[in-house]
């Protein structure tokens, strides 16, 4: 009996057993299974991608076959922009009507005298007409107008009223008073809300299209101005900068500047030592009324080359 038993012992756990490597076949063959299925999904998506990529580049090759005639286009609108610097030819017609009646006059005096004393003294009346020219040039210095140009690139000038006081100094329009001579040696002195006024008479957006005289009098004079100051991001020495009339820190502080209240400066030297950092200073160059109009949008005005920075605020406000 015991035989037996073991027998069927044996029995049992070759059953055992064959069934249990069964399973593991049945396992193997089941991953092996799940294996291939996840390549081909894999495969699958590989084509779906690929396909859509071809689809992709043919929109894009289409979309640039058909962009050239509209950049063609669009190209010709930026160089309108560009205006060229004013040309002063027509000032000279307006210096000489207002200096020759006050010279004439005074000469017909001397000749209508003249014929008077018909006696022997003709030579005592020689002396008395080079009296008066002398005379007569004294009023015309204070009244005598600056050169002014008359059209500045596309745009008209529009006259304004410039009276010279006695001591030297300009009186614009009845209201702005400037400083100086316009020269490298004693340049003119400006003011914010002189310049900022020419919102008054210019503004193509709204039709205006006239630059006022107060503004195209310092057209390629030498100025200076006081201002807020900023530099461009990352510049070790820049050789550029915006003079502001409210602070602006180029991103999120402060006022963005208007085409009418900055000038773009470009400095005779890089900026260095505690002018690259400076925040408010006083910048002197050569002045130039220099619109840029895209699409009767004014984006720019003023701009002062060949200038110099003095920085006088490295953390507080600018004067003017």
């Amino acid at each position: 009996m015991r035989v037996f038993w073991v027998l069927i012992g044996l029995v049992a756990i070759l059953a055992v057993s064959a069934i249990g490597y069964t399973f593991m076949r049945q396992g193997r063959t089941m991953d092996s299974l799940a294996q291939a299925t996840a390549a081909q999904v894999k495969a699958a998506e590989q084509e779906a991608r690929l396909a859509a990529e071809v689809a992709a580049t043919a929109a894009e090759n289409e979309a640039l076959r058909a962009a050239p005639p509209e950049t063609a286009k669009a190209q010709p609108t930026p160089p309108v922009p560009e205006a060229p610097a004013g040309v002063a030819p027509a000032s000279a017609p307006e210096a000489s009507p207002v200096t020759l009646p006050p010279a004439t006059e005074p000469v017909v005096k001397p000749d209508a005298a003249a014929p008077v004393p018909d006696p022997a003294i003709a030579a005592t009346p020689a002396p008395t007409p080079a009296a008066t020219p002398t005379t007569a040039q004294g009023p015309t210095t204070p009244s005598g107008p600056i050169a002014d140009p008359a059209k500045i690139g596309e745009y008209e000038v529009a006259p304004g009223t410039v009276e010279q006081k006695p001591d030297g100094s300009l009186f614009v329009d009845g209201k702005y008073v400037v400083k100086g001579a316009g020269t490298p040696e004693d340049p003119f002195q400006v003011s914010w809300e002189q310049l900022t006024s020419a919102a008054d008479s210019f503004d193509p957006q709204s039709g205006k299209k006239r630059i006022p005289q107060r503004v195209a009098m310092l057209h390629d004079k030498h100025v200076r101005i006081s201002g807020y100051i900023s530099f461009p991001l990352m510049v070790e020495e820049p050789r550029e900068c915006l003079a502001m009339l409210n602070q602006w820190d180029g991103c999120c502080i402060g006022v963005p500047p208007t085409p009418y209240d900055a000038l773009e400066v470009t400095l005779a030297k890089p900026a260095s030592g505690n002018n690259r950092y400076a925040i408010a200073g006083n910048v002197t160059g050569v002045f130039q009324v220099k619109p840029y109009v895209m699409g009767n949008w004014l984006v720019g005005l003023y701009m002062l080359n060949r200038s110099k920075l003095e920085g006088t605020d490295f953390g507080g406000p600018a004067g003017n």
